[in-house]
């Protein structure tokens, strides 16, 4: 995917990565551009970020981010767009954004494993926990259509993230939603404890699987 954006621009000199967190997205970015500046408006999630010589971390706010004017080929938001302003964070692409640059922006949702788990994951997710997410949530459940992006769009290729995941990494996973946490704090119970038994047995004797999490990825120019 990283290469994919890179190939879109006439340019790879600065990348703009948006809501960067622990800078993730921003090291898949830095095999196709020489510079990126990853921004995000937390000095704790800035404190954690993946240091590379080619990376500058800034604290800044994606509709506010102190950059120059046409001075970026590529920008990018991971799993954040559906927290921005979204009128006012397009304002400040445009600005910042060079001659033929180009805005991506992806989210991802749910992982696949196999038919018995993935089941009672959603179960959890929108049963149990249902009542306890955010409510910009519904556009990453949406898989980003219902965001209107004023750009000439660009068909995506299909993309998704794969890893090896046990089952123990999997329900550390779950309990890391921030609806989880909502839901322990509201009613002082682990709401996923009820769910271990039954996803055990789904689970099977493999200590591992394949967790495959598609992504839905959005990207354009701005018009003339």
């Amino acid at each position: 995917m990283f290469k994919w954006i890179g190939s879109l621009t006439s340019g790879s000199e600065l990348a703009l990565d948006c809501g960067t967190g622990n800078g993730q997205a921003a090291l898949g970015l830095i095999a196709h551009f020489k510079r990126v500046i990853a921004i995000d408006a937390s000095e704790s999630q800035l404190a954690s970020a993946m240091k590379h010589p080619r990376i500058e971390y800034r604290r800044a706010t994606s509709e506010q981010t102190q950059l120059a004017e046409g001075s970026v080929d590529a920008i990018t938001v991971a799993q954040a767009f559906h927290w921005f302003d979204v009128p006012r964070f397009f304002a400040e692409a445009r600005r910042v954004l060079a001659e033929n640059g180009v805005v991506a922006v992806w989210a991802y949702g749910l992982p696949e494993i196999n038919a018995e788990v993935d089941t009672l994951v959603r179960e959890h997710y929108g049963e149990t926990l249902g009542g306890y997410w955010p409510e910009q949530r519904r556009h990453v459940d949406a898989g980003y259509v219902t965001l209107n992006l004023p750009l000439e769009e660009i068909d995506c290729p299909e993309f998704s993230m794969e890893t090896s995941v046990s089952l123990a990494g999997l329900a550390g996973y779950v309990r890391s939603w921030s609806a989880t946490r909502r839901f322990h704090k509201e009613n002082d119970t682990d709401p996923f404890e009820v769910k271990l038994a039954r996803l055990e047995a789904a689970w099977g004797d493999d200590e591992n699987r394949v967790a495959r999490w598609p992504l839905y990825v959005r990207a354009g120019y701005f018009g003339k």
